[in-house]
């Protein structure tokens, strides 16, 4: 059997929204001006004031990554992201879960919206052998960003791209998981055998209708018993 894990990033395991962070972090550092805190802070104001919708709103953040890295090296971006991580880490659930579930042979994956240049350096700091889904930011043959087209990874895009890697096994029987912490990932955790939502705040609406799917709901303050597939007649706990 092949047993795949899908983790989105932001507010699953990453205890904020990491694009933010790294735009905070780059005007603290001197990396850039800070007019690109002002654009991300308009971008949240339309947010909430529903001029923009979610996905547009996250696009719009994307784009600002783009401008702050383009022309930068790739180690020179590292830097910032390295101490973002540095500043705020990650939940203190998920690194006891990943070793439990590398152990027990699961190929496991970051899913996220955000920029590569992050979520790939977040996997590094957890394990070289994790694997990475996300926005992609490309660098040149000097190892410098330049700016393109980012489109988002998230919504029915991360659905479709697990999709794709669970069905790719045609010769053996496959086990999936998904956690999640918002609509966006609804559909990606409809892809899985079981799906995990993570609601440390007050989010009704999608607790309720994550119950109705028949996810698992936890939060940082409860527990969670994972389902190690159908050979396992055990299960263990997030605590």
């Amino acid at each position: 059997m092949i047993k795949y894990a899908f983790f989105d990033v932001d507010q699953t395991i990453y205890p904020g929204y990491s694009a933010n962070d790294f735009i905070n972090t780059s005007v603290e550092e001197g990396f850039c001006e800070k007019i690109m805190r002002e654009r991300m802070n308009a971008v949240i104001e339309d947010l909430t004031n529903g001029e923009l919708n979610y996905h547009d709103a996250s696009q719009e953040i994307m784009n600002i990554l783009g401008d702050i890295t383009e022309g930068k090296k790739e180690n020179e971006v590292d830097e910032i992201v390295d101490k973002l991580i540095e500043k705020v880490g990650f939940v203190e659930w998920f690194i006891p879960l990943y070793e439990d579930l590398k152990r027990e042979g699961y190929e496991i994956y970051l899913v996220s919206g955000g920029a590569s240049f992050i979520i790939e350096r977040l996997a590094e700091n957890i394990d070289s052998e994790i694997k990475v889904i996300s926005t992609e930011y490309k660098i040149d043959l000097e190892g410098r960003y330049y700016t393109h087209a980012h489109p988002i990874i998230n919504g029915q895009i991360k659905a479709d791209k697990i999709r794709e890697i669970i069905t790719k096994e045609k010769t053996q029987e496959v086990f999936s998981i998904a956690f999640g912490d918002s609509e966006g990932d609804i559909p990606m955790l409809n892809e899985v055998n079981q799906g995990y939502l993570y609601l440390p705040g007050d989010k009704e609406k999608v607790s309720e209708l994550a119950r109705e799917s028949g996810y698992v709901v936890f939060n940082e303050t409860g527990k969670v018993e994972i389902n190690r597939g159908p050979e396992e007649s055990e299960t263990d706990q997030i605590s």
